[in-house]
C-alpha cells in the first residue's frame, strides 16, 4: 500500500463542496443500465479497497492494539524504517473460504480458553487482506538508505528474470 501526502490545506476545500448546490437527479430509463449510461462513473480499480484496509497510525510508541496486538520487533526510532522483504498471497475465494471456516472453528476453540486469535484474512472493513509470507528478518533502514536499498531490489529482481 503506498503511502499518500495530503497537504493541509484539503480539509478546507472538502469543508466548501458541502455548500455546492445539489444537481437534480435524472430519471432513469427502465432499460439505462450504469455502464450504458453516458454519464456513468467507470469502475474503481480493484486496489482502491487496499487504500484503507489498514487503520491510521496515531502513535510513534509501540501500542499493540493500533497493529492487531502486534508488539514490534524493533522500537520505533524517528528516522529509522523498520523493513522486511516478503511475497503476498491473495487467497481465491475457496481458499479464502477454508481459511476462515478454520479461523471460525479456532475461534469457537478458544473461546473456552483465555487465548484470542487475531484473524489475519480480512480489515476492520470487512476487505480482504493478503497474507505474506517473510523473506528476511525485520531490518532498520535509515532514512537516507531508503531510496538506495529499493533501486538496488528492483535492480536485482530484473537481473534475476524472475517474472513479477
Amino acid at each position: 500500500m503506498a503511502l499518500v501526502q495530503y497537504s493541509d490545506s484539503e480539509s478546507e476545500e472538502d469543508n466548501s463542496l458541502d455548500e455546492l448546490p445539489q444537481r437534480p437527479a435524472k430519471k432513469q430509463r427502465r432499460d439505462s443500465t450504469p455502464s450504458s449510461r453516458p454519464d456513468s462513473l467507470p469502475p474503481l480499480p480493484k486496489t482502491f479497497h487496499d487504500l484503507y484496509a489498514t487503520s491510521t497510525r496515531v502513535s510513534v510508541r509501540d501500542d499493540p492494539s493500533l497493529h492487531g496486538g502486534r508488539k514490534r520487533a524493533i522500537p520505533h526510532v524517528e528516522g529509522n524504517w523498520p523493513t522486511h522483504i516478503y511475497l503476498e498471497w491473495y487467497p481465491s475465494k475457496e481458499e479464502l473460504s477454508i481459511l476462515e471456516d478454520v479461523t471460525s472453528q479456532m475461534q469457537q476453540t478458544l473461546q473456552k480458553t483465555d487465548l484470542q486469535l487475531h484473524s489475519l484474512l480480512r480489515s476492520d472493513l470487512g476487505v480482504q487482506l493478503p497474507l505474506h509470507i517473510s523473506l528476511s528478518r525485520p531490518v532498520v533502514l535509515r532514512t537516507e538508505q531508503r531510496q538506495s536499498f529499493l533501486e538496488t531490489l528492483q535492480t536485482s529482481i530484473r537481473n534475476s528474470h524472475v517474472s513479477i
